[in-house]
């Protein structure tokens, strides 16, 4: 009953859709690789590893480097047009409250001199529920795949033609719906792969995970 979306990225999240993922020939393709990497060769792009931003630096209302340690050693690092903050869901508000940008008092309790006064950073964080749901099944899964035989075969359709069932992701299909016709407010996630063994063989059984 519930539509059919081509593009739960796009414009809207609800209905049934196949599963999106980054990859190139197979395999996981991330914004490192595909953006980061090619441009390694420029003059102008120096990539740091190994160290840990502490705060951006804030003087007169404006961002204007980044305080970060390497080692045993804290960097400044510099900057004359802009800082782009981008440290994930949990990362980024944590450095904005390093660096002073957050709740005026909750800064003045944990000592945190006050850049600018946002209530919201740091606020209305929420993880989500979820149960895994197991059913057997009567048609073949991706555990007929995997025998010695199997392993090769697709072990050299990933490497040489990056396909086959080596390239799937851990769901292949999700229903994004709503239990009272507003936003989406449940996620179901298809995987047609078994996830336990049962008890009287020892072996995995063909089940599809929901």
């Amino acid at each position: 009953g519930e539509p059919a979306n081509p593009d739960y990225n796009g414009e809207h999240l609800a209905g049934v859709s196949p599963s999106q993922v980054s990859q190139r020939r197979g395999l996981r393709h991330s914004t490192a690789r595909a953006f980061l990497a090619p441009a390694m060769r420029r003059k102008n792009l120096r990539v740091i590893t190994g160290a840990m931003s502490r705060r951006v630096l804030i003087e007169d209302g404006r961002a204007v480097g980044v305080e970060y340690q390497k080692g045993d050693r804290v960097h400044v690092a510099r900057c004359s047009r802009e800082v782009i903050v981008c440290a994930g869901a949990i990362g980024s508000p944590k450095l904005l409250l390093l660096s002073g940008v957050g709740p005026a008092k909750d800064l003045a309790d944990l000592r945190i001199d006050v850049a600018a006064d946002v209530p919201g950073v740091g606020q209305h964080m929420k993880n989500h529920m979820g149960t895994i749901m197991l059913f057997e099944v009567d048609i073949p899964t991706l555990n007929r795949k995997f025998t010695p035989v199997n392993i090769v075969r697709h072990g050299f359709n990933l490497i040489v033609f990056g396909r086959g069932p080596a390239t799937a992701a851990l769901g292949h299909a999700h229903v994004y719906g709503s239990l009272r016709g507003g936003r989406v407010d449940y996620k179901y996630g298809f995987g047609p792969y078994g996830r336990f063994k049962a008890k009287e063989t020892g072996r995995y059984r063909d089940t599809h995970k929901l």
